[in-house]
């Protein structure tokens, strides 16, 4: 059951992963201010509180307001990668290392050993990543600039998974919800005591286009109802499936890649990707690897 729900959170992921390059490319330019926009959102799950909320506990509390807080510092992380890249790269990359960093803190957490095959399959995922994100070594610089935002990025990432494993088994789903919100909430607010940050965020907040303002819309509500899935099958998985979950993220940045490609040819204004010969060989070469590494990882 966590199996289909994950994938069917990955697809409405993949979804709002596209949109997310077209609202930072034009109507959003500025990764702070998409954060921002993104995580004030979730003061709207505070609604869900009534429904059965837990506040005994103050250490759960703090560990989920601090697992909104880590999760959103990755999204904005992530924001700004796939600004100045393509986003199927970016989020091809992040997506083979998610269960690396997943597994890491799982382990801290568990004392579980992972097996001969489990290393194996992060070794796949590592190298496909590796391979998309230095496919060009002329651009070094600007490359590892990006590949410092899509480490760190999953690394928190990779702890908000595991962290928010350990508040499932230990409080109600609404709960880790609406905490976890609530941290998303603060750090939105914490962009706001830089003067620079305030600036930019009000300056974006002159009439924003009817047309940009629905989409954003649209995709936030079905990135809420894929986060609502996804946080159901880690819910329902057994701890040493979480890593799974996380390693399923790759068939979202796959579809990602493919729907990039599409975009390019039909409507080239929106999305831009690069399409030649060789960028799509390497790409490819790139997904079937940690496509690869998924399925080592789901057999072990």
């Amino acid at each position: 059951m966590w199996l289909f729900l994950a994938l069917a959170a990955y697809f409405l992921f993949a979804a709002a992963t596209i949109t997310d390059k077209y609202l930072l490319a034009r109507p959003i330019p500025d990764a702070r201010v998409y954060a921002f926009y993104m995580g004030i959102l979730g003061i709207f799950v505070l609604a869900l509180a009534p429904l059965g909320i837990e506040t005994q506990n103050i250490l759960l509390i703090f560990l989920g307001i601090l697992a909104g807080i880590i999760y959103t510092a990755a999204l904005f992380l992530f924001f700004s990668a796939i600004r100045i890249g393509e986003v199927s790269r970016v989020g091809i990359s992040i997506g083979g290392l998610i269960p690396i960093f997943t597994l890491i803190f799982v382990y801290i957490w568990t004392r579980e050993l992972p097996s001969t095959v489990q290393l194996a399959a992060f070794f796949v995922l590592m190298t496909g990543s590796f391979v998309i994100i230095f496919e060009r070594f002329i651009r070094l610089v600007h490359n590892l600039k990006r590949f410092g935002f899509v480490v760190v990025a999953s690394l928190l990432f990779g702890l908000y998974f595991a962290l928010a494993k350990f508040l499932l088994q230990e409080q109600s789903f609404i709960s880790v919800i609406v905490w976890t919100r609530v941290g998303a909430v603060f750090i939105s607010l914490f962009f706001l005591l830089s003067p620079t940050v305030r600036k930019i965020i009000f300056a974006h907040k002159k009439s924003p286009p009817k047309k940009v303002g629905a989409i954003f819309l649209v995709k936030n509500a079905a990135g809420g109802a894929a986060a609502f899935m996804q946080h159901a099958s880690i819910a329902i998985a057994r701890t040493s499936e979480v890593s799974l979950i996380s390693a399923l993220q790759g068939v979202q940045f796959a579809l990602v890649f493919l729907g990039a490609v599409f975009l390019t040819k039909k409507h080239p204004g929106i999305v831009k990707e690069e399409i030649h010969k060789e960028a799509v060989v390497i790409k490819s070469l790139g997904t079937a690897l940690i496509v690869l590494g998924i399925l080592i990882l789901a057999i072990a």
